[in-house]
């Protein structure tokens, strides 16, 4: 539980991390749909191995992950890899994922990467009120 207590609230499960919450973006961002898919979610775990460590944003009320992002973690910061898609493409990915806090506790978790010719964005917002 020490990983929770540190990543300021979630589920702490052998170094994984459970949020829930929304994914939400802002008009700007909104915009470049056309370019950019925005991923929907509600609930985001993240696995902190350095070497290969994820995140995966999901919807719990369909019961599916929505993306996979993996990579290599260095502090809140992580090196895209790899992705895999709801539909279960699958490739060699580039980008970054990074965790913000706010008052010491996870607010935001983004990524931004790109695989094969489309762009990928997940903007994930916790709940104030679960974590």
């Amino acid at each position: 539980m020490a990983l929770a207590a540190s990543m300021g609230g979630g589920t702490d499960t052998a170094g994984d991390l459970h949020l829930q919450g929304r994914c939400a973006y802002n008009a700007v961002v909104r915009a470049q749909r056309g370019d950019t898919v925005l991923v929907t979610c509600d609930t985001v775990d993240i696995d902190l191995s350095a070497d290969a460590g994820s995140v995966v944003y999901s919807r719990r009320s369909w019961d599916v992950t929505m993306l996979r992002v993996e990579g290599e973690w260095e502090g809140d910061s992580m090196t895209v890899r790899h992705m895999v898609l709801r539909n279960g493409t699958s490739d060699d990915a580039k980008g970054m994922c990074r965790i913000f806090r706010r008052e010491g506790r996870v607010s935001v978790v983004s990524c931004l990467a790109k695989m094969g010719t489309r762009s990928y964005a997940a903007n994930f917002e916790t709940s104030r009120i679960n974590n």
